[in-house]
């Protein structure tokens, strides 16, 4: 996954977790692509400030999905849903395998999201 889109997802995932200027800071640059001097007037800091900012609040999200990997099981569950649903395209009946199979990648989508709690 790209860096960029990576820190998008992991802001939205444990965006909660960082300062109101480290979340600012990131936003700005990674949701509105922004470059550090445009930060920088916005924020009212120098842009080693905005570059600082920005390398502390993206260790911080890399720990939180070190630790907690929801980010992960999310995009695996999301995949197996995906599996199925292009499984299902185009099925007015199942057969008793296709059921099986089907009945699998359920068990397997809600076995990764019991794993991470439910979260």
């Amino acid at each position: 996954m790209e860096k960029n889109v990576r820190i998008c997802w992991l802001l939205d995932f444990y965006g909660e977790f960082l300062t109101d200027k480290q979340r600012s800071l990131l936003d700005m640059h990674y949701n509105e692509d922004l470059s550090l001097g445009e930060i920088a007037e916005r924020a009212g800091i120098t842009r080693q400030g905005v570059h600082d900012g920005l390398r502390r609040g993206a260790e911080t999200l890399e720990r939180c999905e070190e630790r907690l990997g929801l980010m992960g099981k999310y995009l695996t569950v999301r995949s197996c849903l995906d599996g199925l649903n292009e499984f299902m395209k185009d099925r007015a009946e199942l057969s008793a395998a296709e059921t099986e199979e089907l009945k699998a990648r359920l068990r397997l989508a809600a076995a990764i999201w019991e794993g991470s709690n439910g979260l």
